[in-house]
């Protein structure tokens, strides 16, 4: 399959999800998750840049942040594959 934006916004719904479960602490709910992420100290760099939530549930931006384009390529240290931000 084509590595596209959809699999980079993907590959960081994925991580963010795994970092939310990881800080419930065996206390798994759909209203745990939701706190957790809507934390204004939660936050995480993913592929397309810092992942922050409002209270809302919408993805958080600051005038920093700006979309990147990446390229998947093989990692020279684990042998596996990478997103790899092009030069701007």
């Amino acid at each position: 399959a084509e590595i596209n934006w959809r699999t980079a916004k993907s590959y960081d719904a994925t991580k963010t999800i795994i970092k939310a479960v990881d800080e419930m602490m065996g206390n798994y709910s759909r209203k745990q998750l939701q706190r957790i992420l809507s934390n204004p100290n939660f936050s995480l760099e993913g592929v397309t840049g810092k992942i922050r939530f409002n209270e809302s549930g919408d993805r958080q931006f600051v005038e920093e942040d700006k979309p990147l384009l990446v390229q998947v390529k093989p990692s020279i240290k684990s042998g596996k594959y990478e997103f790899v931000i092009l030069e701007q």
